[in-house]
């Protein structure tokens, strides 16, 4: 497990206060290495097929949430592709994927096949009804969402760690098919709208300090959890390294990135007040993004289309049909039944008998 973090990492004790009004004691860990598993969350979409094969030219973000599967709840999952609603309104609908054997595959998703949000920056594309181990990516699950429960349990608010996943992007602004990690910290709670620049309507956010520039819309945000204290214990186990996704304890998904904010920078003269009219100017970055919480994902999942969806496919893929589909194709039929008995019953060699 400390391979999984790479080593040990100092706990911090402080008190937060509950929904209750009680202060309570909390154990927040630096925050750790981050596994594997949650590098492999983040997904790259692309405008084209051929882009998204080659892995090559502009794309965007987004990462995969699996419902369980009421037939084989234990190895299935009715698998989703998540990202910003404005990525695929800018046609950057063809999703990149790894399957268990390492070959490129991109599902064959079509424009249509994204259904948004209609009060949040989010789309939502069904990839089918898979194995969960049928791709090298990290599916995500309800029981690793942040709720408002756990907001209130835990105390989250303003200055808890947070960080993206997403596709690297170098210095000429060159994406690459590669994840890579922002930090931050949250710096507001999403109790103001924050208005949507093209949708011109309010956004329910979390305002979230990333100290980096845009260019990961759709990646999915975590934050990282302190442990509750009851007395001298705590809820999960002190360690120096928790399970990336410990119900109890580790990281949430706090939701799906979808803007940087951006200031307008009229041009001036040196030592001359700004003109905020001035025709000319540029855009400058804050390093404020705005984060999508993830309870509006789980909402969108239970729209009714969805629902009918997976109740379609659970109906056509009955465990009796896919034993069925799935048995040897050397079953005892009736030719060879009949094949058998007759080797079976022919005279025995009177010079091979008693060997």
């Amino acid at each position: 497990m400390l391979a999984m973090f790479g080593g040990a990492r100092m706990p911090v004790r402080e008190q937060r206060r509950a929904h209750d009004g009680s202060l309570v004691w909390m154990t927040r860990w630096e925050m750790p290495r981050l596994g594997d598993s949650i590098l492999q969350s983040a997904i790259y979409l692309y405008g084209d097929e051929k882009q998204a094969l080659d892995g090559t030219g502009p794309g965007a973000s987004g990462c995969l949430i699996g419902i369980e599967s009421t037939n084989w709840p234990d190895t299935h999952s009715h698998v989703y592709a998540v990202t910003a609603k404005h990525v695929i309104n800018a046609g950057l609908i063809y999703v990149r994927m790894q399957n268990a054997a390492e070959k490129i595959d991109v599902p064959p998703i079509e424009a249509g096949d994204w259904l948004s949000h209609d009060k949040s920056d989010l789309s939502v594309a069904w990839l089918g009804l898979h194995a969960r181990d049928s791709y090298r990516f990290t599916v995500l699950t309800a029981d690793m969402f942040i709720t408002p429960e756990i907001i209130r349990d835990r105390g989250i608010g303003p200055g808890d760690e947070v960080f993206m996943v997403g596709r690297y992007i170098d210095a000429e602004r060159r994406q690459h098919t590669a994840p890579s990690v922002r930090f931050g910290n949250i710096s507001m709670m999403p109790t103001v709208p924050i208005r949507h620049p093209s949708e011109k309507r309010p956004e329910i956010s979390f305002v979230v300090e990333m100290r980096s520039v845009g260019g990961y819309s759709g990646a999915p945000t975590y934050v990282h959890l302190p442990l509750m204290s009851i007395g001298n214990y705590t809820v999960a186990h002190i360690e120096a390294a928790q399970p990336i996704f410990n119900p109890s304890a580790g990281t949430r998904l706090l939701g799906i990135d979808w803007s940087h904010h951006r200031e307008w920078s009229p041009f001036q003269k040196r030592y001359e007040e700004p003109d905020p009219d001035a025709e000319y100017g540029v855009y400058t970055d804050t390093a404020i993004a705005y984060v999508v919480p993830a309870w509006r994902v789980l909402a969108l999942l239970q729209e009714t289309d969805f629902v009918k969806q997976r109740k379609d496919e659970e109906d056509r893929n009955k465990p009796s049909q896919a034993t069925a589909l799935d048995a040897p194709n050397d079953a005892l039929t009736k030719e060879k039944f009949e094949d058998v008995l007759k080797r079976a019953s022919r005279p025995v060699d009177p010079k091979r008998k008693g060997k």
